[in-house]
């Protein structure tokens, strides 16, 4: 009993955690995204 609901948590965790690999984090697009909009910043 304890070995199936381990697996049945295990399921579920890698459910959540999936999506968290599969996007990366929004930080570095954002600050590409103010370099390369931002003229002085470009220039750099």
């Amino acid at each position: 009993k304890d070995a199936d609901e381990a697996k049945r948590v295990e399921s579920q965790l890698k459910i959540v955690i999936r999506p968290l690999y599969s996007n990366p984090p929004l930080n570095g697009a954002r600050i590409a995204s103010t370099i390369l909009t931002s003229p002085d910043l470009r220039k750099q």
